[in-house]
């Protein structure tokens, strides 16, 4: 069977029918799970949303915390919380949060001030720093009246930033996926990225998709994305279940 617009389509109409849920790409284990099987397609979003100075074709990717929890339970309603290092000198903390980031900035400064102190290996000269790029990439899930906003070190002096190789972006994709449907359908790529993570359906995700990458490329990550999906119902009516409630309080 032709896996087109209207394939998911169906697909929506049956998880609806069975009254199943459609884990997007803020949980943890369908983000991890999908993008270890196309980390192209992951490398060209963070260089898209962070707008880096990065060329796709000559930069590697590498995904850290990408082991999955043990506990069956626990993989559908956690969060995402991934680190991933850039060639040749970027290293992300990415972390969605269902919180405004006022109330988790502490958190995330703390995180990526662990994240910088230990990327030296025994014996490295810290001069080495100086050459590295340390962000964290909030992706807030709330509703929000802004889109996104970024924090640097600045000197109180000059007003200046003092540091700009150690930042925080803030991205709320809800405010953007209400943008995508009230604007059209006209964003651009970077904001485009953000919508594909907050959509909330198969018939969203492959039409944000079918924007952003080849036919080749959309067609094996929507498979993906069903695969994860429907893994999700073959645990017992139990687990779904607990999952379900979990996600929804």
């Amino acid at each position: 069977m032709k896996k087109d617009l209207n394939y998911y389509k169906k697909l929506d109409l049956k998880f609806k029918k069975e009254n199943r849920t459609f884990y997007n790409l803020t949980r943890d284990f369908v983000f991890k799970s999908v993008f270890d099987y196309n980390p192209n397609i992951l490398k060209r979003m963070f260089i898209s949303v962070l707008k880096l100075d990065l060329i796709p074709s000559i930069t590697n990717i590498d995904l850290k915390n990408i082991e999955m929890p043990k506990d069956i339970k626990k993989e559908y309603k956690k969060n995402l919380d991934l680190l991933v290092f850039l060639s040749p000198n970027h290293t992300i903390s990415v972390e969605v949060n269902n919180s405004p980031f006022e109330d988790v900035k502490r958190r995330n400064v703390m995180y990526l001030a662990k994240v910088f102190s230990q990327s030296l290996n025994s014996g490295e000269n810290h001069r080495l720093l100086k050459n590295r790029k340390f962000y964290q990439l909030n992706i807030n899930s709330e509703n929000s009246n802004f889109g996104e906003d970024s924090w640097y070190i600045r000197s109180t002096n000059t007003g200046k930033i003092a540091i700009d190789d150690i930042a925080f972006y803030i991205k709320n994709i809800e405010f953007y996926y209400d943008l995508y449907y009230t604007k059209h359908r006209k964003l651009e790529e970077d904001k485009l990225w953000l919508v594909l993570i907050a959509s909330k359906n198969f018939e969203e995700m492959y039409t944000i998709a079918s924007k952003l990458m080849s036919g080749k490329e959309r067609d094996k990550f929507m498979e993906d994305v069903e695969r994860i999906n429907m893994d999700a119902y073959t645990l017992t009516k139990e687990e779904q279940e607990f999952m379900e409630d979990e996600i929804l309080n």
